[in-house]
């Protein structure tokens, strides 16, 4: 990372630590003689096959991190030795640092595909490529066959011991490191990201591997390389040997869907256990059938009309949304959504000032009733100029906050700072706006646009915005 260049950081946890007081360790790590002989395999099928690298000026993965380089600067390292395989994603990326590692001495490598090469721990290799700072993020960018030569196999790579958090993350941007006695202190984020805040202040990401996590969990030690986006430091685990001496509970690791559902723990680490794990709702130890509906009304497990809980998600009978179209619960039970005039899509009356389908929402505060005359809509199945409740398909307007024919969101405009539809939720907090050009969450300017407490690639909003 250029030195110059607009200083990033977690947010610390604590005050500073002088750096003349921390003094970092270095040894070594035994991957790169594991992986000696696939070395040799790439040298033969995937390096520049004798003709050299590119013509770039020399130097050192010191010196290009220490910012004598502009950005577009075509250099050629030598000897550096590979200390990550390749990531998995479509931007197919390794990790590589000097011989001595420490400080300054890692960077990241970038490939196009023409650029035929597997990188395996321990290569030592030179490389050709366009210096570039990625959002921050140092980088060598490798265009051309032949950039990558392989000239060796079986290299140290040198691992750097840290014990507490240093003033500065950026000497360590692209360095292998090692943290001991290492606490999870927030998992929150595992599922969403794959990634775990660690009490050294910064994170791991699963970028290589899957790993177990939940708050106050402990590692005995964690290894692998430094990585810099989106403001964020983290250290990346290349496998399950970089992650030694779990504490917490077995289970998780960036997926979804692993929850075991009769055997009293929270499998999957999103918090619910068991029947109470939406995962579980078809499941038959859960009263589901596997996968498919059991004849007891609504689109899951649930029986509608028996005082039972069957799914195990906390609503029983009519009070689940499974039964919203089941006959028992005022639906049609034939998929129409229809309901007896209640004018929603279960059997809330909507103007009778009691709430009648049992699930917490009064007439037009009600989701059935969004379409209904009586609360603004047209009642006619569309409410709205493409027929789907809303005008863009997002329950809001076209151009500001207000429909052109029906639905909820035709009464509730988004900047005015009042609640104009009477649902209890003003401007951008109510559901109606969630798409209005008003209450955008820009993703990439550093403000929570939206004011729902998540700025920029934090909000959901922005999950799939390319920033992201």
């Amino acid at each position: 990372m250029s030195i110059t260049s607009i200083p990033k950081a977690l947010v610390l946890a604590s005050v500073a630590l002088s750096l003349g007081c921390f003094q970092p360790k270095t040894s070594t790590d035994s991957s790169g003689d594991a992986h000696g002989g696939e070395g040799d395999d790439s040298d033969g099928g995937g390096g520049s096959g004798g003709g050299g690298v590119g013509a770039g000026e020399g130097t050192t993965i010191y010196d290009i991190q220490m910012n004598s380089f502009s950005e577009g600067t075509v250099v050629t390292i030598h000897d550096a030795v590979v200390t990550s395989q390749i990531t998995e994603s479509e931007n197919p990326s390794f990790f590589v640092q000097s011989a001595e590692g420490g400080e300054y001495n890692g960077i990241y490598i970038f490939k196009y595909d023409e650029v035929e090469y597997t990188p395996a721990i321990g290569d030592i290799v030179s490389i050709t490529g366009e210096y570039a700072e990625f959002y921050g993020n140092s980088q060598l960018k490798v265009t051309e066959p032949g950039n990558i030569e392989v000239t060796g196999s079986g290299g140290t790579v040198v691992v750097t011991d840290l014990t507490e958090e240093p003033d500065n993350w950026e000497p360590y941007e692209s360095v292998v490191v090692r943290f001991t006695d290492m606490e999870i202190t927030d998992a929150a984020k595992l599922y969403e990201w794959g990634s775990v805040e660690l009490a050294i202040g910064c994170w791991m990401d699963n970028d290589f591997t899957n790993y177990d996590a939940e708050d106050g969990a402990r590692y005995e030690s964690i290894t692998g390389p430094m990585t810099y986006s989106f403001e964020k430091y983290a250290i990346l685990p290349r496998s399950s040997e970089d992650l030694v001496g779990y504490t917490g509970t077995v289970g998780g690791g960036g997926g979804s869907g692993d929850e075991i559902c009769d055997d009293g723990t929270d499998n999957d680490g999103d918090g619910y256990v068991d029947c109470d794990d939406w995962d579980c709702d078809d499941d038959e130890a859960c009263g589901g059938s596997g996968g498919s509906s059991d004849g007891g009304g609504g689109s899951g497990d649930e029986i509608c009309d028996d005082g039972t809980d069957n799914d195990g998600d906390g609503y029983v009978d009519c009070d689940d949304w499974d039964c919203d179209d089941d006959e028992a619960c005022g639906g049609s039970s034939d998929g129409g959504g229809s309901s007896d005039g209640g004018g929603g899509s279960g059997d809330e009356i909507c103007d009778d000032g009691t709430d009648n389908d049992g699930d917490g929402y009064v007439d037009c505060d009600d989701w059935d009733c969004d379409e209904d005359e009586a609360c603004g809509g047209s009642s006619d199945g569309g409410g709205s100029s493409d027929g789907g409740g809303s005008s863009d398909g997002g329950g809001s307007s076209d151009g500001g906050g207000s429909s052109d024919g029906g639905g909820s969101s035709d009464v509730e405009e988004c900047g005015d700072g009042e609640d104009n539809d009477g649902d209890g939720y003003i401007d951008c907090d109510d559901y109606d706006c969630s798409h209005d050009d008003a209450c955008a969450e820009d993703c990439t300017d550093g403000i929570d646009n939206d004011d729902d407490g998540y700025t920029d690639c934090d909000d959901f909003y922005c999950d799939e915005d390319p920033a992201c």
